[in-house]
């Protein structure tokens, strides 16, 4: 299967920005694997930066929001996992956006060359999608199928860069 890992586009500066992101989710938690610590629901305060934030249909800080739209595409591949409600409350445009924060399998690996993931291949074997945690950062790996369906869907502002996978070797 082929594998791209999906990241904010470096052009894209105009995403929203959370104030006390770290004070209202427990964002570490997430690292840990121990999601159950996350509220289902979370209200999050956008920070009126001086314009008005672009949202996307996928955002990446500091890990993966899915905007409510896609829901159906990650469903229609099987991937309908426990799902967090994170509602974006921006009062300066008057505008709340839903996201979701969707817990893929984390996989324990690494990037080395920039293309090239080291993790256990049998683990990752058969997902459309997973998260690849490394350190503490979490990266967005999917399918070239699940990839094509988000385009259909019209997703913007992206980046896309091939992976390969290679088993781990203790």
């Amino acid at each position: 299967m082929r594998y791209y890992i999906v990241s904010l586009d470096q052009r894209e500066v105009h995403v929203p920005v959370i104030a006390n992101l770290y004070q209202t989710i427990p964002v570490m938690e997430f690292f840990k694997g121990e999601t159950w610590k996350i509220p289902f629901r979370s209200l999050l305060q956008v920070k009126n930066c001086g314009w008005e934030p672009r949202y996307l249909k996928l955002l990446f800080s500091p890990f993966p929001l899915i905007h409510e739209s896609l829901l159906s595409v990650f469903e229609a591949y099987g991937c309908n996992y426990i799902q967090k409600q994170m509602i974006f409350l921006d009062t300066a445009f008057r505008k709340s956006e839903l996201y979701y924060l969707i817990m893929f399998r984390q996989v324990k690996g690494k990037i080395i060359e920039g293309d090239l993931v080291i993790c256990n291949r049998r683990e990752v074997a058969d997902l459309d999608v997973f998260y690849l945690m490394d350190r503490q950062k979490c990266l967005l790996i999917c399918s070239l199928a699940i990839i094509e369906s988000l385009l259909w869907e019209g997703v913007t502002g992206i980046q896309l860069k091939p992976v390969e996978i290679r088993e781990e070797v203790s």
